[in-house]
């Protein structure tokens, strides 16, 4: 399980689909994780971890600059439309998205 510490000025660890760091007795150690395992392990994590965890996460993507989340935005659209050219996953509609966004607003 991720453990969180006090928080830094600085996150911990940072995510990306090649490694996570984290702080391990004082020292960052790097090891190569799957991005989904991570997110499963950190949705154990009690509210409030989740909470300064998320922040975290959204923190650390202000030093993106907007080329490079373009770059990131424009992979993860590639990657989709990867998946569903292979079956993988399934296309909704339009008007089925927008339909389920206006239930979640009531």
């Amino acid at each position: 399980m991720l453990a969180l510490g006090a928080r830094a000025s600085r996150p911990l660890w940072r995510a990306t689909c090649v490694s996570v760091t984290r702080a391990v007795c004082g020292r960052i150690i790097a090891m190569s994780r799957n991005p989904k395992d991570i997110a499963a392990e950190a949705l154990e994590l009690p509210l409030a971890a989740r909470a300064e965890l998320a922040s975290q996460l959204l923190e650390s993507l202000d030093d993106l600059s907007e080329e490079e989340n373009d770059q990131l935005w424009a992979k993860e659209a590639d990657r989709r439309y990867a998946e569903y050219k292979a079956g993988n996953i399934e296309a909704i509609s339009a008007d089925e998205v927008f339909a389920r966004l206006r239930a979640r607003k009531k």
